[in-house]
């Protein structure tokens, strides 16, 4: 069965479309039976049992974010939670339930924090291998993947990451080491600062820095895992691994190459009386994409300058200022080498402050990025992940926009939808988002609601599960993740475009 609506956009036309442009949203149809657009969740989608070095048991994860995928003689999905795993199978998650509980699964990243399991009894501040490496301290999972040769022509992978530098309570691995001889003084064994700003403290009141706000961390409170956006500080960083029968053909821990990219704002700043202030929380969710020209294209969300609230003067964890970004590397420097798109002077500028390496970068915490460009376009999505649509010089993006104060939603404050967004290069994006209308828009749209609950994380995958980088206007899935940890998916179709 399909139902056709009608994408509307506010702002001006945009020029390479033919007016109107319609988009066609099916059901899914399993055993004869007919879905909404929501679809079906799959079952047990890339669930993986893991086995986690601080505590040596195997722990069942489901996956937090859509994972990304290459293609070869399997699909190879990347499934990420706080690290990720490369799970090698020829399952389709778009078709069935896919199994990473096998051999060909492997961990090829992690935070550091975690691997204080291999110390006798891990310490704060944390030491050891994880001493300097700021921006995976908390998290370091694989948010996209591109397979690329170097100037000799070996195959290569490279990973655009995710990390976070935050405050971190465990108790569960706190009560572990305890019952396993720890001394009891060691109470505050699993309780890790973040390196960035260090106003925000994760331990005992009688450790807590001046003005620290209090349970600032990472973790359980009272049964429910939240973070504290004071403490927290985004990194966006690359690795690769060369691609070879020795190793998998790449399944095997990658390379870390550090930050790719820095903040407009930088992370920290100071003061009129010399206190330290946080200047932006970061960057966050990088996607990445072979644009065909010699580059790889990484998009990500910059937070932007951190706002203060005017009567405590701590910050507020919101921001201003954020948007999408869009950085560039050739693909034969493996992931090296980026430089960010400047709207400004139309002209690609060094991304990083000198001396930033992927073992020592806290002095420039407080230096801004080099390239002082204007957003590529506002967005206030966790993720703008993108594929290239096929036989057309059309790009398309997928993300979840939440639009504030607007009269469909004056009661609520705020609507959130699930929204496209078309463009014809990596730069050259339509400023106006592509919504649908019709009867399946009201399963994608939430006034006061979160869209996330069922579509969150959304990312592009082609119509028969064997890409995630080029798909055909003919139809093509947009899968996202619940807060469940299921993935949904829903079939579009794009009619109206020239070629």
């Amino acid at each position: 069965m399909h139902l056709t609506g009608v994408a509307t956009r506010r702002g001006k036309r945009w020029p390479r479309l033919i007016a109107p442009l319609a988009i066609v949203v099916s059901s899914w149809t399993t055993s004869g039976a007919a879905l909404a657009a929501t679809a079906e969740p799959l079952s047990a989608p890339t669930t993986i049992t893991w086995y986690q070095k601080a505590q040596p048991a195997l722990v069942p994860m489901a996956n937090e974010i859509v994972p990304d995928m290459l293609a070869g003689g399997w699909r190879s999905y990347y499934v990420t939670t706080q690290q990720t795993y490369r799970c090698d199978t020829p399952n389709n998650l778009l078709t069935e339930a896919v199994d990473c509980t096998g051999p060909y699964v492997h961990g090829i990243t992690s935070p550091e924090y975690v691997w204080h399991g291999t110390d006798a009894f891990p310490v704060d501040p944390p030491s050891g291998r994880g001493h300097g490496y700021d921006h995976k301290m908390g998290y370091h999972g694989v948010f996209g993947v591109a397979a690329v040769r170097d100037a000799a022509g070996r195959d290569h992978i490279v990973s655009v990451n995710h990390g976070e530098n935050k405050n971190v309570v465990r108790p569960d691995l706190e009560t572990y080491w305890l019952s396993r001889g720890a001394p009891a003084t060691a109470q505050w064994l699993w309780h890790y600062q973040n390196t960035v700003f260090t106003q925000a403290d994760a331990r005992a009141p009688g450790y807590r820095l001046p003005g620290s706000p209090a349970d600032c961390y990472s973790g359980d409170h009272g049964g429910v895992y939240d973070d504290c956006w004071i403490a927290y500080s985004g990194f966006v960083s690359t690795s690769n691994i060369a691609s070879t029968p020795a190793n998998g053909y790449g399944n095997a821990e990658m390379n870390d190459l550090g930050p790719a990219v820095w903040p407009k704002h930088g992370y920290t700043t100071f003061g009129s009386r010399g206190d330290l202030r946080r200047a932006s929380h970061g960057l966050r969710h990088p996607s990445v994409i072979d644009g065909g020209d010699g580059y790889l294209y990484m998009y990500y969300v910059d937070t932007g300058r951190a706002l203060y609230n005017d009567v405590t003067d701590r910050p507020t964890g919101r921001s201003t200022d954020d948007g999408i970004r869009v950085a560039r590397s050739p693909k034969t420097s493996l992931g090296v080498g980026w430089s960010i798109w400047v709207q400004d002077t139309r002209s690609w500028e060094p991304a990083l402050p000198a001396g930033v390496t992927a073992a020592q970068m806290s002095g420039a915490f407080g230096s801004r990025s080099p390239a002082q460009s204007r957003r590529l376009f506002e967005s206030s999505s966790a993720t703008f992940n993108v594929a290239r649509v096929r036989d057309s010089r059309t790009w398309i993006g997928v993300e979840i926009r939440t639009d504030y104060e607007l009269p469909e939603c004056a009661a609520e404050k705020h609507w959130q939808r699930l929204a496209l967004r078309l463009g014809t290069g990596p730069t050259s994006w339509d400023p106006d988002p592509l919504y649908l209308t019709g009867p399946y828009a009201a399963q994608f749209e939430r006034c006061g609601g979160d869209v996330g609950e069922t579509m969150a994380y959304p990312r592009l995958y082609a119509n028969d599960g064997w890409s995630t980088k080029e798909v055909d206007a003919s139809g093509f899935h947009i899968v996202g993740r619940g807060h469940d940890g299921q993935l949904r998916k829903v079939r579009v179709s794009l009619s109206g475009l020239t070629s």
